[in-house]
């Protein structure tokens, strides 16, 4: 998606290759920081960016092994990351963002799932969203429940909760810490 908005007039193919020289050496470091930033908000971005630093390198091209703890290239190269690295960074990010909203958000459900079958009911559902409320979240519990439960069958369950709140994109919009 980033190389196709850097790139519009360019062809699919040759956007597919330029990613494919990318993920197989390293990116510039200004590639990277871009990427973030396009993807996270602004406190995340920081927080990735900041991540990425020690990973920073100098190489004469993509291909060219980085050479890392120098401050400065002698050659005026720019700073690169291996694209390797960089996933790793991003992916590691994003699984503690996940493991800490998840871990939150299983202690608030299994604080009002009193039977603990992973399955509350529609009073349950409404305090589980209060709960959240107080926890910094701005949730509509009629809005919700009309997603998880449109035929008013009373069964709202954990997996069903985690995959609306992912796709109404909750854990990226709060910190719950």
């Amino acid at each position: 998606m980033h190389l196709k908005g850097k790139y519009p007039l360019k062809h699919a193919t040759e956007i597919k290759d330029m990613l494919n020289s990318k993920i197989s050496s390293s990116i510039l470091e200004e590639e990277a920081i871009d990427i973030v930033r396009y993807m996270y908000n602004k406190d995340d971005a920081a927080y990735i960016i900041e991540r990425l630093q020690p990973n920073l390198g100098y190489a004469k091209g993509p291909a060219d092994t980085l050479k890392r703890g120098v401050k400065e290239d002698p050659n005026g190269e720019k700073f690169r990351i291996e694209y390797a690295l960089f996933q790793k960074v991003i992916l590691d990010f994003q699984m503690r963002s996940h493991d800490l909203f998840l871990r939150n958000f299983l202690s608030y459900f299994k604080g009002v799932d009193r039977e603990n079958r992973g399955i509350l009911d529609e009073e349950n559902f409404r305090e589980l969203i209060e709960i959240l409320n107080h926890a910094g979240y701005d949730l509509d519990a009629d809005t919700l429940l009309r997603k998880l439960d449109p035929h008013n069958f009373d069964v709202i369950t954990f997996s069903s909760c985690i995959s609306l709140f992912a796709a109404e994109q909750v854990s990226s919009d709060s910190n719950m810490s």
